[in-house]
């Protein structure tokens, strides 16, 4: 047995040479190789067999062509239908015997492919698969199939399922069983349907259009909480409410729980917004709507180096702001609850709160009080479309924003097979 590469090219090889009937198994078939087997077995005198699956979804992934089951019905050739088959087999019974995996040619590549198949190079190997295929093709589809099986070294174990038994022998799988039937004519004109109303995509060629490297990009620079508010009012608890204080005095009380931070707090913010601004300027470019703001890819590394630099300073600008905060909160709060205190037992006498009540009720309405006590700093870098990319408009703008990228272009053009 060789290990060889098995393409249309070899195929139509073989056929060319053939001097007796022709045997193909596979997903489907090329019109190109249907020719060659009809004027193979008129050369030969022959009559071949074609065993495929027909169905509009063998062309969509690009295995072969319901123009290619057409052309062989209407020669008289026998071909037959077999559901689920993804290996493929030719043998011609002057010699030739292989075996390969097909491409699905609207998804993939044959030209990436080095190796996908084996030829059978003796008698023997020849013998077996010549055997098993023509199972298949005939009524004695069990009983043929049934002798290739057990033709093994172990033929106990043809029709046992796979196990091991803990000492390194691992039985041999049950044998697939395979359904073949006649092609009718409503399988094809089926086929042939579909196709007329949903046509076949070529996802290769699109796939080639589409993949690209662009040598420029969108981005978004987020910095959350740099507007942070130097001042807060605390709500009145809900509890401290219901105690029956009237309208005048719970505006006074709420005026105590004012934190006002904007004249002797430095949060650290206004360095981090600096810093912030100079990255915008130097690594990126606003363009018009709707394009948004680009930047050069190969700037990247040392983007992404500023970028932890800053997070450095807003690190420490988080702790300042939280450690500010807080101190600032603790010292209304304290100052509030006396005043609390007095009102609550002035109104109402036989109210059974203390001081730590109320200093828990009103700290606990910091601790919820929805409000920015973090600065957070990220971006996000995104592709251009192809689109984008060739819009001469926009290519015009990102070179004005950046002149050295006119020495390479906005993108680089790769096919999808390029093999680097």
């Amino acid at each position: 047995m060789q290990a060889c590469k098995v393409d249309e090219e070899l195929l139509e090889e073989w056929v060319e040479k053939a001097k007796d009937e022709i045997w193909y198994l596979a997903p489907a078939i090329s019109s190109s190789l249907a020719q060659k087997i009809i004027e193979a077995d008129r050369r030969t005198g022959k009559k071949s067999c074609v065993i495929i699956t027909v169905g509009d979804d063998m062309d969509r992934h690009g295995y072969g062509e319901t123009g290619a089951v057409r052309l062989l019905k209407n020669n008289g050739k026998n071909i037959k239908h077999a559901k689920g088959i993804l290996i493929s087999v030719m043998v011609v019974k002057d010699g030739i015997s292989a075996i390969w995996s097909p491409i699905a040619e609207r998804v993939d590549s044959i030209d990436r492919v080095k190796l996908n198949g084996f030829c059978m190079e003796t008698e023997d190997e020849r013998e077996k698969i010549q055997i098993w295929l023509r199972g298949l093709m005939t009524k004695e589809q069990s009983s043929q199939t049934e002798n290739f099986s057990n033709e093994g070294d172990n033929k106990e174990t043809a029709d046992t399922d796979s196990r091991s038994d803990g000492g390194g022998h691992i039985d041999v799988p049950k044998k697939a069983e395979v359904d073949v039937e006649d092609v009718g004519e409503g399988q094809i004109d089926e086929a042939e349907d579909n196709l007329d109303k949903h046509p076949v995509r070529d996802f290769k060629r699109e796939k080639k259009v589409d993949v690209y490297s662009s040598y420029v990009g969108f981005i978004e620079i987020h910095l959350t909480g740099s507007s942070l508010s130097k001042s807060t009012t605390l709500s009145i608890p809900k509890e401290l409410v219901e105690l029956g204080l009237d309208e005048n005095l719970r505006i006074m009380l709420s005026e105590r729980m004012k934190i006002d931070l904007s004249k002797n707090v430095d949060l650290g913010v206004k360095e981090v917004n600096k810093l912030v601004d100079a990255f915008r300027v130097i690594f990126t470019r606003q363009m018009e709507e709707p394009l948004g703001r680009i930047y050069k890819k190969n700037d990247w590394n040392c983007m992404q180096a500023k970028r932890d630099e800053i997070n450095d300073l807003v690190a420490d600008a988080n702790d300042k702001i939280l450690q500010n905060l807080d101190t600032a909160a603790d010292r209304v709060i304290k100052d509030a609850v006396n005043s609390w205190f007095e009102a609550i037992k002035a109104r109402n006498a036989s109210s059974d709160y203390t001081k730590e009540q109320v200093n828990e009720l009103l700290t606990e309405q910091w601790r919820s009080k929805k409000r920015a006590t973090r600065m957070k700093f990220k971006i996000f870098p995104k592709d251009l479309t192809w689109e984008t990319l060739n819009d001469e408009a926009v290519r015009r703008k990102i070179e004005e924003a950046f002149p050295d990228i006119r020495k390479t272009g906005l993108y680089k053009d790769m096919e999808a097979w390029t093999e680097d």
